[in-house]
């Protein structure tokens, strides 16, 4: 027995109509649910990162067996200089980018000290600093044309002094000033350019005064201040306005455009009498220095600098031309022969302050005009 069922017409369609809605609403279900997967991927991934950088940099809590033993050991070094140097940082982004530039300079440093042995580099105030950043307190390279035309007097008719001392240290002698520190100011041929006016100062009449940067970046308006400068046109400075104590103009390592030198001349200031353009010849310029005192000199800076500790410095000629930051000017107050090697060595004073190589200062390879050291010698005559 066949039973027939007959629907009626809007009965029929209201069931088309509820498996179409069943229907939509299935596809909208998958839509969310595909939606919220794709979320719960995302905030996946984005956990996994926070907790990978964390586990890098946490100040709490990394899994030393997990992560590269250099990373370990290079977040000790990090966190000693931040202790040390005092470093304050803006964030905590700000402090993990500082590391990541601090890890770099440390590889970069320990791959150059495997290369030459004998050189000891380490961390310095300028670690966690990029090239750009080490820049800005070095000069732009000096010109000889312009050079030549600031110098009254050349040196003529150099006559080799005769069985001059292997080893001569002006430091020693007591007659160079504690190492100052220039800081962010690019005002390295103001404080070179001072060293060797103080040194002079103590050679000739036992007087060892601290005299004023300051004023010469505030007051020298052939040169650039905290921009940079050039020795020749600063010992010129010296020459017609002289220099007061630096008790009396004291360092900020900022340029003011406002030059507060007292008109009266009277007040305490020393003089130089004329100022030399030395030859090129590192022995003749020895003889100077064992004769008549330290002098100021440039030289191309590469980035290895900045970490010296101690040792001799001897840069790598390609270095010196096509990787250097820019020019450094500073004072030879003496020079020497390494006892064990037998290689010589010029002793120089910076102005990186006291924590920086070895008290201030630092050897550089002597006779192979290293970084162009040869090539601009500048001596004060008091």
């Amino acid at each position: 027995m066949t039973i027939v069922t007959n629907l009626n017409p809007n009965e029929k369609l209201l069931s088309e109509n509820e498996n179409e809605n069943s229907e939509l609403q299935r596809k909208i279900w998958k839509q969310r649910v595909k939606g919220i997967l794709i979320l719960l991927q995302m905030a996946l991934i984005g956990i996994m990162i926070i907790l990978v950088v964390f586990n890098v940099y946490s100040e709490y809590a990394y899994q030393p067996e997990t992560i590269n033993p250099d990373v370990v050991r290079i977040k000790g070094l990090f966190n000693e200089f931040v202790q040390k140097y005092g470093k304050k940082y803006d964030s905590p982004r700000e402090k993990l980018r500082r590391f990541n530039i601090f890890y770099s300079n440390v590889l970069s440093y320990e791959e150059e000290e495997r290369k030459n042995p004998e050189l000891d580099l380490d961390v310095t105030e300028f670690a966690d600093r990029t090239d750009e950043e080490l820049k800005m307190i070095l000069l732009a390279y000096e010109n000889d044309s312009i050079l030549e035309g600031t110098y009254p007097r050349k040196s003529k008719n150099y006559q080799p002094i005769p069985n001059r001392p292997e080893n001569h240290n002006w430091n020693e002698q007591g007659k160079v000033t504690a190492v100052k520190n220039q800081q962010q100011c690019g005002s390295c041929w103001a404080f070179a350019t001072v060293a060797a006016v103080e040194s002079g100062l103590a050679i000739k009449n036992s007087t060892l005064l601290s005299l004023s940067e300051q004023e010469m970046v505030d007051c020298d308006r052939s040169n650039n201040g905290c921009h940079g400068g050039v020795r020749a046109y600063a010992m010129r400075f010296v020459q017609k306005n002289g220099l007061v104590p630096e008790q009396t103009y004291p360092y900020t390592a900022e340029e003011d455009a406002q030059c507060h030198l007292k008109k009266d001349k009277n007040d305490s200031r020393i003089f130089i009498n004329n100022y030399e353009l030395l030859g090129k010849s590192e022995d003749q310029i020895a003889d100077w220095v064992y004769s008549k005192g330290p002098v100021t000199f440039g030289m191309n800076v590469t980035r290895f600098l900045y970490y010296y500790r101690n040792g001799i410095f001897t840069p790598d000629p390609k270095d010196c031309t096509q990787n250097s930051l820019g020019s450094h000017a500073m004072t030879l107050v003496g020079y020497g022969k390494d006892a064990n090697t037998g290689n010589l060595f010029w002793v120089v004073k910076n102005s990186w302050g006291q924590y920086w190589g070895e008290n201030g200062f630092f050897k550089l390879a002597r006779n192979v005009n290293a970084c162009g050291m040869a090539n601009n010698v500048v001596a004060a005559i008091l």
